[in-house]
């Protein structure tokens, strides 16, 4: 995956000069008032998408060597993204008596690694004041805090002294956040306005001969779909250890256009995976009120009340086994739970939603978390290098959401996670426990269900049959 830092044609707009030491003492005093940048975006992108796609990539398929949340839609704000706001902003514009009149100097700010809003806003010599103003915006502040990635660019509109004006974010490829002064000059409003878009519907089809990830390109995927794929089925089949060779798919998927040219992709609507002649089908579905979700075409929930594995990336170094000898204590001790051995720091996330029952240091356990999730399930989360920040006991997490990363606290030769999943009280191998089933789409929409779900099985079906006698004529002209 590109970076996007990378890929933007940065504009040699120069603030104009602000003098004063009341800068410099703002910027030595208060650096970390606005929440700094994370390195990961929501739904994946950065640091954590990387991580997947690289694991992805890595997995050749071997016969007994090893070979899960969905990216925005219409993937991170690039080069052209940006370069067309620019346009935007640097033509004229005209004014509201009618004549032409230059329009205001737009300047790129960009954002660095580390930066809070207030740092960026200082170094293009903007308000302080309106950083925290912006950054305290009622229902889109958050954006600006914890949702600022390194490498994203605001465009901003400011008067000689610094005072912003209008703000634009692009989000990703459609959608960009306006924010704007209040006319009465106190405070600002903001509101994500989207690009009007072509839909166009697009297909895939590949078989695994050398890996999924591999395979998945050569069919046309993008990354982005690939991840998308990958976190669908992801909790039918393990990405990691259950793909084989002359496992195929099937992809029907929303392609976005503007202006004719294609800008990214949006969601999967229909996919089929055979996985070891096992075949898989999963349907979007989006009710009226514009909620989504996939489901297999009876209408049961592809998705499950847990996620397999805590991690994106990782080996087991250790397996559930009740006669299992200790490493450390060199003695037969009951290992309750599946060890996954990765880099330290590497994200955990919760498998189920739940509640925070214990965070804390427990004997050889180290640092670790346990969740309750019902009367039923609990999880154990141990050897943590540190804690995911604002969680503690009783708070509730949701299915994905990160709660701490991977150490080596406690009793540990090296650094791993061990994850454990128990059924009232008493522990399940989590490697090959039945996971309970999510909700299954409510009655009152089966029959729409039915009715959007008839042509995109259609579909799968000519997929299917077309990808079926390529291959079998691939393989009458090999012999």
């Amino acid at each position: 995956m590109s970076r996007i830092g990378n890929d933007y044609i940065w504009l040699q707009d120069k603030p104009s000069p602000r003098g004063g030491w009341r800068w410099v003492g703002l910027g030595l005093a208060v650096p970390l008032v606005v929440g700094a940048v994370s390195l990961t975006g929501p739904g994946g992108t950065g640091v954590e998408a990387e991580r997947r796609a690289a694991l992805l990539t890595e997995s050749i398929l071997l016969p007994d060597s090893p070979a899960n949340a969905p990216l925005a839609d219409a993937g991170a704000p690039n080069a052209q993204t940006v370069a067309s706001l620019s346009e935007r902003f640097s033509g004229a514009a005209a004014s509201t008596d009618g004549t032409n009149s230059p329009a205001r100097d737009w300047t790129e700010v960009d954002i660095q690694r580390g930066d809070t809003l207030s740092l960026a806003f200082q170094r293009h010599g903007l308000s302080y004041k309106d950083s925290l103003a912006i950054a305290h915006l009622d229902e889109h502040g958050t954006r600006f805090t914890r949702g600022l990635r390194a490498g994203d660019t605001l465009l901003v509109d400011a008067d000689d002294s610094g005072h912003v004006l209008a703000l634009d974010y692009p989000l990703d490829a459609i959608r960009t956040l306006e924010v704007r002064a209040s006319e009465k000059g106190e405070g600002y409003t903001a509101e994500i306005v989207a690009a009007d878009v072509e839909h166009r519907t697009a297909y895939a089809s590949g078989r695994i001969d050398t890996s999924f990830y591999v395979d998945a390109l050569e069919a046309g995927l993008s990354d982005k779909l690939i991840m998308d794929l990958a976190y669908i089925f992801g909790w039918d089949i393990d990405f990691v250890l259950d793909i084989r060779a002359g496992d195929r798919f099937v992809v029907v998927y929303d392609e976005l256009y503007r202006d004719g040219e294609k800008i990214g992709d949006g969601k999967i609507l229909a996919a089929e995976f055979v996985n070891r002649g096992r075949e898989l089908r999963a349907l979007r579905y989006t009710d009226a009120e514009g909620q989504g979700d996939y489901y297999a075409p009876d209408g049961k929930a592809m998705k499950k009340a847990f996620i397999r594995t805590p991690l994106d990336q990782f080996r087991i170094s250790s397996h559930f086994n009740l006669r299992r000898k200790h490493p450390v204590l060199n003695r037969i001790r009951a290992h309750e739970g599946t060890d996954y051995a990765a880099p330290s720091g590497t994200p955990i996330k919760a498998t189920g939603n739940g509640r925070i029952v214990f965070r804390g240091r427990r004997g050889g356990y180290g640092n670790v978390i346990e969740i309750k999730h019902s009367s039923r399930y609990t999880t154990r989360y141990a050897h943590m290098s540190r804690f995911a920040s604002g969680l503690g006991v009783g708070s509730r997490v949701q299915q994905g959401q990160v709660i701490g990363y991977v150490g080596m606290s406690g009793l540990a030769t090296g650094p791993h996670l061990h994850y454990e999943f128990r059924v009232h009280g008493h522990p399940r191998n989590p490697e090959t426990v039945d996971l309970p089933e999510a909700e299954p789409l409510p009655e009152k929409h089966m029959a729409d269900f039915r009715e959007q779900a008839q042509p995109l099985l259609a579909q799968l079906d000519a997929l299917g049959r077309t990808q079926l006698a390529a291959q079998d004529s691939d393989a009458e002209n090999v012999e």
